[in-house]
Formats: structure tokens, C-alpha cells, sequence
């Protein structure tokens, strides 16, 4: 963990010769997008980002300013506004719920699939790791 996806090496050959170094499943995300008319640099790639099960998405080469990297299309996105009484991220996470509900037939489980089953929360930290946080960042929670 907090190491690059070994997996990340397996190439993902897409419409018009677009590739990007990812892992499957997100491999099967990235053809999703292209599919749907977006777009996936070869130059991009997915890392962990520490021990609480977050990704981030990083380039694997050095890139141009004005060189494109991503364009998800509206209809590869997950979103919801607030209303009917919940908060807009209310509304997201019971949307989420609702798509994971719908297992395979979800239109998004391609993307459910990449979601971490969990991640550490500061309440989960044991106390050593908790005093080792500068207090001016403390502050700021």
C-alpha cells in the first residue's frame, strides 16, 4: 500500500489508438469514456495515494501544457443536486447506493467496481499516528 499499481502497466488499447497505462477494472473505465466519445491520454495513470485506500489520478510521462489528458463525457459522470430535503452530497452518496444496488445492471458498475471498500477515516487512526499531526493542521479539522 502507498506504492504505484503494479497492475498499472497493462495497456489499454482504445478507439483511434488511444491507450492510458491503467489497471483493470479501470482499464474497462477508461474504454467506457473513450467509448462514450471522451478521451484517455496514454500519458495518464492511476497510483494509490497512501495506506487509507485513496487513488489519484498522475501523469507517467512528462507533458505538454496544452496537451489534452481527460475529457469525461456528462453521461460518464455520477451526479446528483441537492433537494427533497438532502444536501447535494446526501443526494450523491444515496445515488451511489442506488447504483451499487443495481449490481451489473448498473450503467456505472465498471466504475463502482475501482471504489476503495474502505477508507481510513481520522476516528480510525490509532493514537500514535494521531499525535503525530502538527497541531496548526489540527486546527484546520
Amino acid at each position: 500500500i502507498g506504492m504505484k499499481i503494479a497492475a498499472r502497466l497493462a495497456l489499454l488499447a482504445a478507439a483511434g489508438g488511444q491507450a492510458a497505462l491503467l489497471s483493470r477494472p479501470f482499464a474497462e473505465v477508461g474504454a467506457w469514456i473513450v467509448s462514450s466519445g471522451g478521451f484517455v491520454s496514454d500519458a495518464l495513470a492511476i497510483e494509490e495515494t497512501g495506506a487509507g485506500g485513496g487513488r489519484g489520478l498522475c501523469v507517467s510521462r512528462a507533458v505538454a501544457a496544452s496537451e489534452p489528458l481527460l475529457a469525461v463525457p456528462r453521461c460518464c459522470t455520477l451526479h446528483a443536486c441537492a433537494g427533497g430535503g438532502l444536501k447535494a452530497h446526501e443526494a450523491l452518496m444515496l445515488r451511489l447506493l442506488e447504483e451499487e444496488a443495481r449490481g451489473a445492471t448498473s450503467e456505472f458498475c465498471g466504475y463502482l467496481a475501482t471504489l476503495p471498500s474502505h477508507i481510513r477515516l481520522l476516528r480510525d487512526w490509532p493514537e500514535p499516528e494521531l499525535q503525530r499531526i502538527p497541531a496548526d493542521l489540527v486546527a484546520l479539522v
